[in-house]
Formats: structure tokens, sequence, C-alpha cells
């Protein structure tokens, strides 16, 4: 019986799947707070939650994560 909170990494199985940094730099200072956003279609809904995470009075350094599971350009 497995347990809730037994780890399995999964993540092997989309190496072949390309990451793409945007914007920002590698060499930048570590992150604080991540905020990860996995989207898929509804760029309305997209737009409104990045500018929500934009928008917060957090004074750290912060990075967020797209995680976009859409072949569309939108």
């Amino acid at each position: 019986m497995r347990n809730i909170f037994d780890y399995k990494d999964n993540l092997h199985v989309m190496d072949h799947i390309p990451a793409i940094l945007k914007w920002g730099s590698l060499n930048g200072p570590k992150p604080d707070v991540s905020i990860l956003m996995p989207v898929y279609n509804h760029p309305h809904f997209f737009k409104i939650a990045l500018e929500t995470a934009l928008n917060q009075d957090y004074n750290g350094v912060y990075e967020i994560i797209v995680l976009d599971n859409n072949q569309d350009d939108d």
C-alpha cells in the first residue's frame, strides 16, 4: 500500500521536452519565492493570473515559472 507522502520522480519522462528561458538570467540571485503557473488554453485567465502575481507587494527576489502545456502560440 502506497503512502500519500511517498516520493516518485516522474519528471524523467519529460526529458525530451525543451525548456526555454524567455526572460531573466540563470546567473542572477536565487529567488526566495517561486510562483508556478500551469497553463493550458484560456490566455485571458493566464493574463489575469500573471498580472495578479506581478502586482503583489512582495519586495524580495521571486521568480514566475509558467508551464505551458499547449502547442498554440496564444
